[in-house]
């Protein structure tokens, strides 16, 4: 995460051995290639100006074999459930289902 406090709350409530939080931009992150058997991307793609950077370095950061689990809310209905709200402020670019299985797939053949 980009966020300190994000940060400092997630290694204060979950502490475990095994796991690490870190702060650093999605796009560009300090570890080696190939360094991850599963990498996740839970509603982050819509708030990157250069999303197609975090595909670039998911894929780089992936282990042969690897998963890369990833989500976003889908344009068109997400739009719906915004209707009365408007658009999201935060987000950058919202992908209907054809432009996020294409993009993927260029990614990730």
């Amino acid at each position: 995460d980009q966020s300190s406090e994000a940060v400092a709350y997630a290694r204060e409530h979950f502490p475990l051995p095994n796991l690490r939080f870190d702060i650093g931009a999605a796009e560009n992150l300090p570890y080696a290639d190939a360094a991850f058997e599963l990498i996740t991307a839970f509603e982050l793609i819509e708030h990157l100006e250069d999303w197609r950077a975090l595909l670039r370095e998911a894929h780089r950061l992936l282990a042969p074999n690897g998963f890369f689990l990833v989500s976003t809310p889908n344009k068109r209905y997400y739009a719906e459930t915004r209707a009365e709200a408007g658009e999201n402020p935060f987000h950058v670019h919202e992908f209907d289902h054809a432009e996020f299985v294409r993009e993927l797939s260029l990614a990730f053949p």
